[in-house]
């Protein structure tokens, strides 16, 4: 990917949305349609365990292989686009094979044949997903663009969740398909061509860069085994960290609650409430689906993302602060982005004792100028000399040092504060600073 520090545009961060919507609408609908192989096509519990355990096992282990081999990818197309365009024709196809299911078939050829073209799909869902979410991280380096690409990205993929449990209604209605088996069918069509589109949507026009000539490892088996094995001693050495394992138990129980919960709806409502008439339960199962997922997007993650902040904010000293201003020495830019990331938003100030420490600000509010200095403060001019030094005139700088003519006329020229600092101006107007003058070191003799 061609890596932007400044502002990518609206419709590049649409389009990677739309891969978005692809990634979470697949399997969003999946669960939906998982229903009736336990309803209609008379699955054991034994059987949809597996179907559940066993091509996660394959993601598992295919993620990390895929992330090596799209990270050290030589091609004039970059190293994620092309992923991105066959993981979502596979996972489209697969899609359509998968629930081609008939009752007419013995249970046994039903589970396999769908057990088989599962592991495809989800080979389909490697080779699109992890390049995918790469390529989010690739479109800019700048934390706040990043931040906000995959806040958008997210916002249009969550309405995966908020549709897919519609189609519970339509189902098992028999205005719409005779059976909810026929339904499956017919409907795996639908929704397998469109959300492919949505999923090359991001490798057809978000653009990268080659890298052909890039310094990457080989891509052969022995590598891909020393990154499996490099994976795992990270993982042993992390595990003994006790906050990783607490992060570890609390991810897996969510995660699973998550999927418990989202399993056993229909079944809940459906035999608790209609006594296991799916017909009878009407718009009941999906709506309980969609106002969760309206709930979860609008509603708790807004909320738990301000608690977040809030009690960082309290436990810094910075919950009532209007403005926040550093100076005296550039602060490193993690820092600045972590300190935005909970909201704190701290202006770089660049000034001296001359100037009334009234020089120049760098808006945190803005993504241009990281690493600058910011542009100059309204009511000074500033200027480079022609041996690259910062000059600077306004009302707030001093009129003369005391009884020290000498260095007066040294540092004042024409009205002019000679700051001492070398550095330049780009053409968005902000002030790089390059290092002191008397820092430079003649040479010449």
């Amino acid at each position: 990917m061609s890596i932007n520090s400044k502002k990518v545009p609206f419709g590049q961060k649409v389009a990677f949305g739309i891969g978005m919507l692809a990634n979470q609408m697949f399997p969003a609908i999946l669960g939906i349609f998982m229903v009736v192989l336990v309803e209609d096509l008379k699955f054991s519990g034994l059987m949809w365990g597996m179907i559940y355990l066993f091509p996660r096992l394959f993601d598992a282990i295919s993620d990390p292989i895929m992330g090596f081999v799209s990270d050290n990818t030589k091609s004039k197309w970059g190293r994620r686009r092309q992923y991105v365009l066959i993981g979502g024709i596979i996972m489209g196809i697969a899609y359509i094979f998968m629930w081609q299911l008939f009752k007419e078939n013995s249970l046994q050829f039903n589970f396999w044949y769908f057990f088989l073209w599962s592991i495809i799909f989800y080979l389909g869902l490697t080779f699109f997903s992890v390049p995918y979410v790469a390529m989010g991280y690739e479109m800019s380096d700048d934390f706040h663009e990043r931040t906000n690409i995959m806040a958008i990205a997210q916002w249009i993929g969550q309405w995966a969740w908020v549709i897919a449990p519609l189609f519970w209604i339509i189902m098992y209605d028999p205005e719409w398909f005779p059976s909810a088996e026929v339904a499956v069918r017919e409907l795996a069509i639908w929704v397998a061509i469109p959300c492919a589109f949505c999923a090359i949507v991001p490798a057809l026009f978000i653009k990268g860069e080659s890298t052909l000539d890039k310094d990457y490892e080989p891509l052969n088996w022995s590598n891909i085994g020393n990154s499996l094995k490099k994976i795992y001693i990270s993982f042993v050495e992390a595990f003994k960290i006790k906050e990783f394992r607490k992060l570890c138990g609390a991810t897996f129980l969510i995660f699973n609650a998550f999927n418990t919960v989202a399993s056993l709806t229909f079944f809940v409502i459906v035999y608790k409430l209609f006594n296991g008439d799916a017909g009878a339960s009407g718009i009941w199962v999906s709506l309980f689906g969609c106002l969760g997922a309206l709930g979860t997007t609008f509603i708790v993650i807004p909320i738990v993302s301000w608690l977040i902040k809030r009690k960082l904010k309290n436990a810094l000293g910075m919950s009532k602060a209007k403005a926040l201003v550093t100076g005296a020495a550039a602060m490193p830019l993690e820092l600045l982005d972590w300190y935005r990331s909970i909201g704190i938003f701290i202006t770089n100030g660049y000034g001296m004792t001359e100037n009334c420490a009234t020089c120049t600000n760098l808006d945190p509010y803005q993504p241009l100028g990281r690493g600058s200095v910011g542009r100059p403060t309204p009511g000074v001019d500033l200027k480079i000399s022609d041996q690259g030094e910062i000059l600077m005139k306004g009302p707030f700088i001093l009129s003369c040092y005391y009884k020290n003519e000498e260095v007066t006329n040294e540092t004042l020229k024409d009205g002019w504060l000679h700051t001492g600092d070398k550095g330049h101006i780009d053409d968005d107007g902000y002030i790089w600073i390059m290092s002191r003058t008397d820092d430079i070191i003649n040479v010449a003799g």
